[in-house]
C-alpha cells in the first residue's frame, strides 16, 4: 500500500512496500512513485494507469494489468496496481495497492506448459528424469515399463541383453531381477503403487549381472491418475543405499566397541573404587577408633580435620563414580543447615600444615553483618575454597593468604555471598586469566613441571559456583600476587538467634587485650570482639600491649582476657606471657595463645605461663567464643563441628558375628567398631574359610567382603545359600564391599546377601546392619 499526493511523491507507504521493494520508508517518503514503478515498464497504451500519472486525482477505479516496478537492487517485479482516490482534510490522495504477482505469473507459465502437446512434455519428462541421481520407473496398471532413466538402468539392469525389456508385461517378472527381498511378489513396490497405494521408504535388496555384490535400495511409489481419478499406473523413485548401510554396519560396530570400552572403563573405575576405598576405610575407621580415646583439645582438631578431609576425598571419589552425574553432567548441591563461619574455618585450617611448612599464614575475615547459620552445601563452598587456598600456597612462597568474606546483596530469605581468596604469590599473566578455568590447563606448561596438578581443581570449582548460581573470576598480575573471586546465593536459616548463647550477656564491654604483630589479624579479631559487644584493645607487638595494660589499668577498666600471638618478631608470645607475671594477677586475666604454627606447646609448658588455652589460626569464630566463655565459668550452646563419635543412645543387644574380610587394616577396624559395641567376632581371611567355618560353628550374621582371594564373598554366598537350601535355616548376611558403581548392591541382594554397606564404613551403617537384621535360624528350620 502506498500513499501518492498530487504531485505523485509518496506520503506513505506500510511494511510489506518495503519487503517487496527493498527501499525503507524513509527512503521512500518524498520520492516520485515512479522510484517504484518507472515509466519504461508502463504499459504501452493509454489506460487507467496511464491516467493516474497524468493526473493522480483522476477518480479512475480499478486496477492496470502488465506492469513491472523495479526494487532497489534492479530486480523487476510484476506487480498488479490498483489505484483508489482518498479525501482527506488536507486534500485528495491516491491510494495505490501494489501487488506481487510473480507466484501469479509463474502459475499461469506452469498451466501453458502443461497444455502443450504431450510428446513435448514427455521429451522434457524424459530429460529431467535422466538427469536426476534417482531411478525412476513409470509403469501402466498392467506392469508395463512405459519410462526409466539412465540411474534405473544402471542400478537394476534395465535394457540390457540379459534382461531384455520388449514384451515384459507383469511387474513381478520385469522389477528387479533376481531379487532377494522378505517381500512376497504382491507386497512389491511397484504392485502397490500400481494398486493404488502409497509407498515410503521400502527397503529392497537385489542381485543382478550388473550388481553381482548386490545392492541396497530405498524404494518410494505414488499410484498415478487421469483427471477422473482412474488408476493408470504407478511412478517409483529408488536410491541405492548401499554405502549408507555400509556406514551402518561401520556405525554398528564402532558401537558395540564403545560399549565395550565403556564395559572396560566400569570395570576399571570398580576396580579403582574398591583399591581406594580399601586404605580410605582404614583411615576413616582408625580415626573414628581413635576418637573414642582420651585426647588433648589440639589433638582433636587435627583428628577432626584428618576425619573431614579423609571424607571430602570419598565425596569426591563417589561423584566420579556416579556414572548418571558424569554423563548427564550435573552434581546435586545439598540443602542443609550450617555454620558459613565453620565452613570457612574448617577449609583454612585444612591448608594451614601445608602454609606453615612455607611460613606461610592463612588469615580469615567474615563481615559480622554476615547471618552465620545458613542453609546450603556447605562441603561444596569448602571443596571450592580448599581448591583456591590450595593454588594459594602452592604458588606462593613468602608473605600471607587472605579469606575474605563478605555479603553483596541480602534479604530476609536470601543472602549472596562474596568470597575472595588473596595470595602474595607469583601471578598469572593477563592472557592467561580465562584458561586457567578450564580443565587441564594451567597458565602455562612450566607451571605444571614447577608446581605439579592436574589443572582440573579450578575447572571444578567454577562448575560448582555456577550451580550456587554465582560466578567465578579473577584478578592478578605477575609477581604481585592473585585474588579469586567468586559468589554464592544461599538461603538464610530461620533459627539465628536460638543458637546464640544466653551467657553472651555476661561479656557485654569486657575489656580484651589483643596481641598480634599482623595488622590483618587483629582486624579481624578485633571485629568478632565488636560482633560480641566486648571492648577490644588493639596492640602489635608486646612492648604496646604492656603499655596498653598499664593505661587499662589507669582508666579503672584493667583488661580481662588476652589473645596472644604465638610468633612475634623481637618478644614472641611466651615471652610477654612469661613477663606478665610480675605485672598482673594470672588467675584475674586468662589468655588464650592463638598460633599458626604446626606444633602446639606443651600443656605444662602452657601453665607455667599462664596460658589458658592453645588455638590454631585460622580461629573459628564459635570456637573462641566458646572458649572465652569457657574461660569465664560460662556455658554456650554454641557447638562447633564435633569430632567423630561411637555413641549411640539405642539399646545393644550382643551379637555373634562372622567377620570375612582379606584386608589385615579392614579387618582391625571392624573389629574395633564391632567389639567396642559388646559383639562376639570371629575372623575369616576369605570366603572358603568362611563357609568351612559357618559349617562348624553358628553364628547371628556374616559380615561379607566380596572382593577375596580363593573364594569371594560371591562365591561363598552363593556355597552358603545352596548348603542352607539342603539343610534348612538362613544366615543373614551383609555384603561390606568397597564397589560403590551402581548396580553393585542389586548385585549383592540378587547373590542372596540380606543388606549391603559401602566401604569405607561408617560405625552407624555398621551397628544398623548387625542389629536390625533377624536373627539366624538354625538349619532345619525355614522363614516364612
Amino acid at each position: 500500500m502506498v500513499m501518492i499526493d498530487r504531485e505523485r511523491r509518496i506520503t506513505l507507504v506500510n511494511g510489506r512496500t518495503e519487503e517487496l521493494f527493498g527501499y525503507s520508508r524513509k527512503e521512500l517518503i518524498g520520492e516520485l512513485v515512479e522510484i517504484l514503478v518507472p515509466e519504461r515498464f508502463r504499459p504501452q497504451h493509454p489506460s487507467k494507469v496511464e491516467s493516474f500519472y497524468r493526473n493522480p486525482q483522476t477518480r479512475a477505479m480499478g486496477s492496470g494489468g502488465g506492469l513491472f516496478g523495479v526494487s532497489k537492487d534492479g530486480t523487476e517485479v510484476p506487480i498488479e496496481l490498483g489505484l483508489n482516490p482518498i479525501s482527506t482534510n488536507e486534500g485528495t490522495f491516491v491510494l495505490a495497492s501494489i501487488i506481487d504477482i510473480t507466484e501469479r505469473k509463474r502459475t499461469e507459465e506452469e498451466l501453458r506448459r502443461a497444455k502443450v502437446e504431450a510428446e513435448e512434455v514427455s521429451r522434457i519428462l524424459d530429460s529431467s528424469l535422466k538427469s536426476i541421481a534417482d531411478g525412476v520407473i513409470v509403469a501402466d496398471s498392467a506392469g508395463k515399463f512405459l519410462f526409466w532413466n539412465e540411474v534405473a538402468e544402471q542400478i537394476v539392469g534395465l535394457g540390457t541383453t540379459d534382461t531384455p525389456i520388449e514384451g515384459w508385461t507383469t511387474h513381478y517378472g520385469c522389477f528387479l531381477p533376481d531379487m532377494v527381498t522378505p517381500f512376497p511378489p504382491q507386497d512389491l513396490p511397484l504392485a502397490r503403487t500400481i494398486r493404488g497405494e502409497d509407498v515410503y521408504e521400502d527397503e529392497l535388496f537385489i542381485r543382478n549381472s550388473r550388481k553381482p555384490d548386490g545392492v541396497w535400495l530405498s524404494v518410494n511409489g505414488r499410484p498415478l491418475r487421469d483427471e477422473t481419478n482412474q488408476l493408470r499406473g504407478g511412478v517409483i523413485v529408488f536410491r541405492d543405499t548401499t554405502e549408507r548401510r555400509r556406514h551402518e554396519v561401520e556405525l554398528h560396530r564402532a558401537k558395540e566397541a564403545a560399549e565395550t570400552a565403556n564395559k572396560a572403563k566400569s570395570s576399571f573405575l570398580a576396580n579403582m573404587s574398591h583399591e581406594i576405598r580399601t586404605p580410605m576405610n582404614g583411615i576413616i575407621g582408625m580415626t573414628q577408633l581413635l576418637a573414642r580415646t582420651e585426647l588433648r583439645s589440639h589433638q582433636r582438631d587435627y583428628l577432626t580435620t584428618v576425619d573431614e578431609s579423609a571424607h571430602i576425598l570419598l565425596r569426591l571419589l563417589n561423584d566420579i563414580l556416579d556414572f548418571s552425574k558424569i554423563e548427564a553432567g550435573k552434581l546435586e548441591l545439598e540443602r542443609v543447615n550450617f555454620r558459613i563461619s565453620e565452613c570457612v574455618g574448617r577449609a583454612s585450617q585444612m591448608l594451614m600444615l601445608r602454609a606453615a611448612e612455607k611460613g606461610l599464614e592463612i588469615v580469615c575475615r567474615i563481615a559480622p553483618e554476615i547471618p552465620d547459620h545458613l542453609l546450603g552445601d556447605s562441603g561444596r563452598i569448602q571443596q571450592v575454597l580448599v581448591n583456591l587456598l590450595g593454588n594459594a600456597v602452592k604458588f606462593t612462597e613468602a608473605g600471607e593468604i587472605f579469606v575474605n568474606l563478605n555479603v553483596e546483596s541480602i534479604t530476609a530469605e536470601r543472602a549472596r555471598l562474596h568470597f575472595s581468596v588473596s595470595d602474595t604469590g607469583i601471578g598469572i599473566p593477563a592472557d592467561k586469566l580465562v584458561q586457567i578455568f578450564r580443565p587441564f590447563e594451567q597458565a602455562e606448561s612450566s607451571t605444571t613441571r614447577r608446581f605439579g596438578g592436574t589443572g582440573l581443581g579450578l575447572a571444578i570449582s567454577r562448575q560448582l559456583v555456577e550451580m550456587m548460581h554465582g560466578k567465578i573470576w579473577v584478578e592478578s598480575e605477575p609477581g604481585r600476587g592473585s585474588t579469586f573471586h567468586f559468589t554464592a546465593e544461599l538461603e538464610i536459616s530461620d533459627d539465628q538467634h536460638r543458637h546464640e548463647p544466653a551467657e553472651l550477656e555476661s561479656l557485654l564491654d569486657l575489656p580484651v587485650l589483643v596481641v598480634d604483630d599482623n595488622f590483618t589479624n587483629r582486624r579481624i579479631l578485633g571485629e568478632m570482639l565488636q560482633y560480641w559487644h566486648m571492648r577490644p584493645v588493639l596492640a602489635d607487638s608486646a612492648a604496646v600491649a604492656r603499655h596498653a595494660l598499664q593505661t587499662a589499668d589507669e582508666s579503672q577498666h584493667p583488661i580481662r582476657l588476652i589473645l596472644l600471638d604465638h610468633h612475634m618478631p623481637g618478644e614472641d608470645g611466651l615471652h610477654f606471657a612469661e613477663s606478665l607475671r610480675d605485672i598482673r594477677n594470672q588467675g584475674q586475666c586468662p589468655i588464650i595463645m592463638i598460633s599458626s604454627g604446626t606444633s602446639p606447646i606443651d600443656a605444662e609448658l602452657g601453665q607455667k605461663y599462664g596460658i589458658g588455652r592453645f588455638m590454631i589460626k585460622p580461629v573459628i569464630a564459635s570456637e573462641l567464643l566458646n572458649e572465652v566463655l569457657r574461660q569465664f565459668g560460662r556455658y554456650t550452646t554454641v557447638k562447633p563441628m564435633q569430632p567423630p563419635t561411637l555413641a549411640t543412645s539405642s539399646p545393644v543387644h550382643p551379637r555373634r558375628v562372622l567377620l570375612v574380610e582379606d584386608n589385615e587394616i579392614n579387618r582391625r577396624v571392624a573389629l574395633g567398631l564391632l567389639l567396642s559395641r559388646g559383639h562376639q567376632v570371629v575372623v575369616a581371611v576369605n570366603g572358603l574359610e568362611a563357609v568351612n567355618t559357618l559349617a562348624a560353628e553358628e553364628f547371628d550374621v556374616v559380615l561379607m567382603d566380596m572382593q577375596m582371594p580363593v573364594m569371594d564373598g560371591y562365591e561363598a554366598t552363593a556355597e552358603i545359600r545352596k548348603r542352607e537350601h539342603q539343610t534348612g535355616g538362613h544366615i543373614p548376611i551383609v555384603a561390606m564391599t568397597a564397589e560403590a558403581l551402581k548396580g553393585d548392591r542389586e548385585r549383592c541382594l540378587d547373590s542372596g546377601m540380606d543388606d549391603y554397606v559401602f566401604k569405607p564404613i561408617t560405625p552407624a551403617e555398621m551397628y544398623r546392619a548387625v542389629a536390625t537384621l533377624p536373627h539366624a535360624l538354625p538349619a532345619g528350620r525355614c522363614r516364612t
